[in-house]
């Protein structure tokens, strides 16, 4: 009775586990036998589509919200903005600057990485089934291919990785800018 009831309790922990995360990207799929997970030989015509450079418009409520996204920087405290991709609005968004070198290193310029948590605002929301999107500046890569091609490499060898795109976020202090964005 006992290993029942301890195989139910985490059978439970599994089930709600995998209810709370995040799916996969859809270029992995698992074998109908769901034994064996599979990378590449699907393309993703969503968000990761790879044949587009997707564009991000983002509109802060606050006029003043670059100087508070350089404040909240060291505590990872989002600011709400509206965010359009594809002509589809996500009212609320959390906007925050990231990363540790390509956020010091790169000083005043306005060359940032960004994490976008859609859900941060209002719970439930996503896009493309992704809650959170994060948008690399390409740090020390004047070419913007270094990762892009490393992440394309790695899935010829059948290995776990995320999944690159190019995307281009538009605020009216940024102005046009080539980011990487990846899973």
């Amino acid at each position: 009775m006992l290993k029942k009831t301890l195989q139910i309790i985490v059978f439970a922990i599994c089930i709600h586990q995998a209810s709370m995360s995040q799916g996969l990207p859809k270029e992995m799929y698992l074998s109908p036998d769901l034994r064996t997970l599979y990378t590449g030989g699907k393309p993703d015509n969503g968000l990761y589509d790879q044949t587009q450079i997707k564009q991000v418009y983002l509109n802060f409520p606050q006029a003043n919200y670059w100087t508070l996204l350089i404040q909240n920087y060291a505590n990872k405290i989002e600011l709400a903005a509206g965010m359009t991709v594809d002509g589809v609005l996500y009212d609320s968004v959390g906007v925050r600057f990231k990363g540790q070198t390509s956020y010091s290193q790169t000083q005043n310029s306005q060359k940032k990485s960004f994490n976008i948590t859609t859900d941060n605002f209002k719970p439930g929301q996503d896009i493309d089934g992704y809650n959170i999107l994060n948008l690399n500046n390409c740090f020390d890569d004047p070419s913007f291919t270094r990762e892009y091609f490393y992440l394309n490499q790695i899935k010829s060898i059948y290995l776990l990785q995320s999944v690159p795109m190019y995307t281009c976020i538009l605020t009216d202090k940024t102005g046009a800018c080539i980011l990487m964005c990846s899973n």
